[in-house]
């Protein structure tokens, strides 16, 4: 059965992404208590790849990452499937948990040239009451209905910089990724318009962009609505 799935936009293109999940997850997995580094168990270049769990209580689960073209990058889908009983929190906090590892771990290979740095997380987190609302809001895109303040945080030189003074315009789309630090926003990565990244982030000589947005959770449903995904459109 299911445990969990979660979907992962990426800038690198297929051939790329297959081979970072393939042949180089040393160089962007970190791992937390109660996790390992996930052995490749299968591959069908360039479109699939399966792990081990690397959840050391769950041990004969299984995942398979999917990939797949989108724009000039691509889409990795992650399916976490499972023979053993679980609860709802539990499924909820893996699939946190994926989100971290894929839109932090993995995209910190390409935005910073190697693997991140070590890092204390707790898979379950006493502060989030309701992981539902977490489910609700990430690996989904969502369109601002009216101008948005928001924090943006940019990574230059090894170190991040927060910026208080931006905002999103009406009909500016994201993509939401992670909860943030004290989950009371949510990170997000620009999405439309193509312009969206360079008119949040500063310009640096030598230094490419790499925007992350934090929206206020509670704005979410609020000041924003879902897009629709292609699957819903068909």
């Amino acid at each position: 059965m299911i445990l969990t799935e979660r979907t992962s936009k990426q800038d690198p293109p297929v051939g790329v992404m297959f081979e970072a999940l393939a042949q180089e997850v040393g160089r962007w997995w970190v791992s937390v208590e109660g996790e390992r580094e996930p052995v490749v168990v299968s591959a069908d270049p360039p479109r699939e790849v399966t792990y081990t769990s690397p959840f050391l209580w769950r041990p004969s689960d299984v995942i398979t990452l999917s990939l797949e073209r989108f724009d000039a990058g691509c889409k990795v889908y992650l399916r976490h499937s499972s023979d053993a009983p679980f609860g709802p929190m539990e499924a909820s906090a893996i699939k946190h948990r994926w989100g971290e590892h894929l839109d932090r771990d993995l995209r910190d290979r390409f935005d910073q040239g190697g693997r991140p740095d070590q890092y204390a997380v707790s898979l379950y987190r006493g502060d989030v009451d309701d992981w539902a609302i977490v489910d609700s809001v990430l690996g989904r895109s969502w369109q601002a209905i009216e101008p948005l303040p928001v924090q943006v945080r940019t990574t230059w030189a090894g170190r991040s910089h927060i910026a208080t003074e931006h905002e999103l315009r009406a009909d500016d789309v994201i993509w939401a990724v992670e909860m943030g630090r004290h989950r009371t926003s949510v990170g997000c990565l620009p999405e439309r318009p193509a312009d969206l990244e360079v008119r949040l982030t500063p310009q640096r000589p030598g230094v490419g962009r790499n925007a992350e947005i934090f929206v206020p959770l509670a704005e979410f449903r609020r000041r924003l609505r879902e897009v629709p995904s292609e699957d819903e459109h068909s």
